[in-house]
């Protein structure tokens, strides 16, 4: 039996936290992951719905950065389609708009697939890490570039490929260094 993982990064390049999802879609693609796509998923809810269910994939991680306020600024979760609440029909249509008016968000990535794709909530992982406040370029909050090595180590685990940790971990400095500035602890 073949087994096929997608892993999605959703969010804005150049903005600040929010750039999370393509940041570790750049140090995937530079792996070579067994049986795994990688992708950035930067465009619209609808687009990525209809991406996610054209696939016979066994296991969809979603990567991303979101503003809840409900934790301190680079805590990282980690849950399952499955474990998400059915938003209300209002907050619905609400993120369904912020995603036709252009709004790339995780969080209404994640509503919109519990609500529209039930098929897929046994194979969705959400990893996200909690936001600080936005700014323009690459200005990455020190707390989130800390929790980014624990990120993508969950990341690798879910698609059995964390024999892979170091070497991309070295990307990351790389890529952080260069494009953000930025060096990690113990580098």
């Amino acid at each position: 039996m073949f087994f096929l993982n997608f892993i999605g990064g959703i969010g804005y390049y150049m903005l600040s936290d929010y750039g999370v999802g393509p940041l570790i879609v750049d140090v995937l693609k530079s792996l070579d992951l067994n049986n795994t796509i990688v992708e950035d998923l930067s465009y619209n809810t609808v687009a990525i719905y209809h991406r996610l269910i054209e696939g016979d994939y066994s296991k969809i991680i979603l990567v991303g950065a979101r503003k809840t306020g409900s934790s301190s600024v680079g805590h990282v979760r980690v849950y399952n389609l499955d474990e998400v609440n059915e938003p209300d029909e209002s907050t619905l249509q609400r993120y369904i708009g912020d995603s036709v008016g252009g709004l790339i968000d995780i969080g209404s990535v994640t509503y919109f697939l519990k609500y529209y794709a039930p098929e897929l909530e046994k194979k969705v992982s959400i990893i996200e890490i909690e936001a600080g406040e936005i700014r323009e370029g690459n200005k990455i909050n020190y707390e989130v570039v800390k929790s980014l090595p624990y990120l993508l180590k969950l990341v690798l685990e879910k698609v059995n490929q964390e024999s892979l940790y170091s070497i991309a971990l070295q990307k990351l400095n790389e890529i952080l260094r260069k494009e953000y500035n930025v060096i990690l602890l113990g580098d």
